[in-house]
């Protein structure tokens, strides 16, 4: 296995920690619906399937952050038109996932999902081969054809268990967009990384006692909060 060298440190390949993000995902998608399933009593198949779609869409958000993972499919794009045009079509094997444990498929929600991804990409599509220094009406319709159904609300009652569940939105939109501009139009200084570090441990931590200091006593003030006393 080969290895990125930065000094003396050891890096695994970008796609080496995008499998092992995929994985650590799989499993706190099962440690999660266990830790449910020992408080509620709920389906395990719907929930599992909510939960394991959620991993695939965010396994997209966070493969889309890696250079290695756009430069690979930047290639993909470049050799093959019909690759660079069906690529982003798997973003709909999250959502037959979600609507096969669910049953709450919808010929017109799938439609809907299909189609927001297909007018940026097609609209892109044709520029893959060419510069990307200029800002051209392609790109601007492409834009619009991300944001406007963000704005105008087409794009709920997609994800519809147990609810209309709106998380899913956003990475949706992040995905098809950053596939549009990173991998099909190959823009220089665009794009996004998930990077941890130990502070932000910390950061989490302090902040969460801070709210909680102030949180909790006005909560039970207010009697929005109220405690529960468990009998062993």
């Amino acid at each position: 296995m080969r290895k990125a060298r930065q000094g003396n440190t050891e890096y695994p390949p970008p796609m080496n920690r995008l499998v092992l993000y995929f994985l650590s995902l799989a499993a706190i998608t099962g440690l999660a619906v266990g830790i449910v399933l020992l408080r509620i009593r709920v389906d395990p198949l719907p929930l599992a399937a909510v939960l394991g779609a959620l991993a695939l869409v965010l396994s997209a958000f966070a493969g889309l952050g890696y250079p290695g993972l756009t430069r690979q499919l930047r290639h993909w794009a470049t050799a093959s038109a019909w690759a660079a045009f069906g690529m982003p079509f798997l973003l709909l094997v999250p959502y037959f996932l979600f609507t096969l444990g669910t049953h709450t498929f919808s010929p017109v929600a799938a439609a809907k999902l299909a189609a927001y991804i297909l007018v940026p990409t097609a609209l892109l599509l044709p520029d893959r081969l060419r510069s990307a220094e200029n800002l051209g009406w392609r790109d601007l319709a492409a834009m619009l054809a991300l944001a406007l159904p963000v704005g105008a609300h087409w794009l709920q009652g997609i994800w519809t268990w147990p609810e209309d569940l709106y998380f899913f939105r956003p990475l949706i939109t992040v995905c098809v967009g950053g596939y549009g501009f990173l991998v099909l139009r190959n823009l220089e200084g665009v794009g996004y990384r998930i990077v941890f570090r130990r502070g932000d441990f910390v950061d989490g931590f302090l902040n969460f006692l801070a709210f909680g200091l102030l949180a909790i006593p006005l909560g039970l003030y207010l009697n929005f909060l109220h405690p529960h006393a468990s009998h062993f």
